[in-house]
């Protein structure tokens, strides 16, 4: 992506960062209390009711909601994107895959927030640090590499047949300006 585009895909994904929870009553610590809602749900079925005895449990269960809801989240967000912003697409002479970028980096800063809430639990529960976290950080780069390009595939294909949308999970996906 040339330099020049850059600040504009910062912009766009802040904007729809921002407006994502304006009219919120909790606002942005709906990112922070839905994981945390999740975990707490389904550590009380897997530990309580189904009764799972693994080591620091919590702590796998919200990294897997954790990466799950990024992949979920980036590439129903990156599909959607081109038909959500048709009033810029239309009107703006700019490469597509530029609002495509946009709304993963939004999906990013979620998953920044939801990743520093996996830390403090991880610290809360006493799990120390091994030599596998330093593979994480090529991990989650190729989540994010993956969520980009099947969002940049099916994001062109989803402008052309609406049915792409129900497959990823964003079938309210419309044009809008």
């Amino acid at each position: 992506m040339a330099q020049s585009y850059r600040h504009l895909v910062l912009q766009l994904a802040l904007k729809d960062f921002k407006i994502r929870y304006t009219h919120s009553l909790l606002g942005y610590t709906w990112s922070i209390l839905n994981p945390l809602i999740f975990t707490l749900v389904y550590y009380l079925v897997f530990s309580v009711f189904v009764r799972f005895d693994i080591p620091n449990y919590p702590g796998y269960l919200l990294l897997g909601i954790v990466l799950w809801n990024f992949f979920s989240e980036g590439t129903s967000s990156g599909v959607a994107s081109l038909l959500a912003q048709g009033g810029i697409v239309t009107k703006v002479a700019l490469p597509r895959h530029v609002i495509v970028f946009a709304a993963v980096l939004n999906a990013m800063m979620t998953f920044a927030i939801s990743l520093v809430i996996l830390l403090i639990l991880l610290m809360v529960t006493g799990v120390s640090p091994s030599l596998a976290l330093l593979s994480f950080p090529f991990m989650v780069l190729d989540l994010v590499l993956l969520t980009l390009g099947v969002s940049l595939l099916l994001a062109p294909l989803h402008v052309r047949f609406r049915d792409v949308g129900y497959l990823c999970g964003s079938p309210s996906s419309s044009p809008s300006g």
